[in-house]
């Protein structure tokens, strides 16, 4: 009959969700180890979302009970290396080399360790999809320049292309992040400024790139 077939049209409907979801589950999982996730980062061109958490810290269990385990947030996650960073085992990464004075803080990092935005103060569910919602899915063209720059750290030229890698990725991003990869996109193309001594055309074309950045990044704000 009619009435039983649109039982089984809902059942089959929540069955799938539910096994949609679940397999969403069972695909994000939480690093725990720095450099194991800098370089699953690197492998796979994406950025790494880091949870800085302790485990005597109120705030950060009630994010594990109603933030983390929503579907919505775990399908984002997807998007990134998720990393769990205890501040006590890993304090000389998370006080020494990021600061961290107090948690829960949210930070996403790319996989040379670079910041691109903090979540600082009230974390929630809001929060924290929209820094994943305004995250890019793939920086793998980002990351080939980073490392082929590590050849040629005082080489201008070098320099202009990892800007420019820095300014693409700044185009694919949303408001928050684009403001921090535009600001290292500047410190590139000023870095390669200051080194390019006699070719006028590079520096004709730095500074319509710098004025580009000045465009993008306002539109972030």
């Amino acid at each position: 009959s009619f009435c039983n077939k649109s039982h089984s049209m809902k059942y089959l409907f929540f069955l799938t969700l539910f096994l949609f979801y679940s397999k969403i589950e069972a695909q994000v999982s939480w690093q725990s180890d720095y450099e194991t996730s800098k370089k699953l980062a690197l492998q796979h061109g994406k950025l790494i979302l880091v949870d800085f958490w302790a485990d005597w810290c109120g705030p950060c269990k009630a994010l594990d009970r109603t933030v983390w385990p929503d579907p919505e947030i775990q399908l984002l996650q997807l998007k990134c290396i998720n990393l769990k960073l205890d501040i006590d085992i890993y304090g000389r990464i998370s006080r020494g080399l990021y600061n961290i004075e107090y948690i829960p803080q949210v930070m996403l990092i790319d996989a040379f360790g670079n910041v691109i935005h903090t979540i600082k103060g009230s974390l929630d569910y809001y929060s924290i999809k929209k820094i994943l919602q305004e995250t890019p899915v793939d920086v793998s063209k980002l990351y080939a320049e980073l490392k082929r720059n590590e050849d040629n750290p005082l080489n201008p030229f070098s320099l202009v292309s990892l800007a420019e890698a820095y300014q693409t990725a700044a185009m694919q991003s949303g408001e928050r992040p684009r403001s921090a990869l535009i600001k290292i996109s500047n410190n590139h193309y000023n870095q390669a400024l200051k080194l390019n001594k006699d070719n006028s055309v590079l520096t004709e074309k730095i500074n319509i790139a710098l004025l580009l950045n000045k465009i993008i990044d306002n539109k972030a704000n």
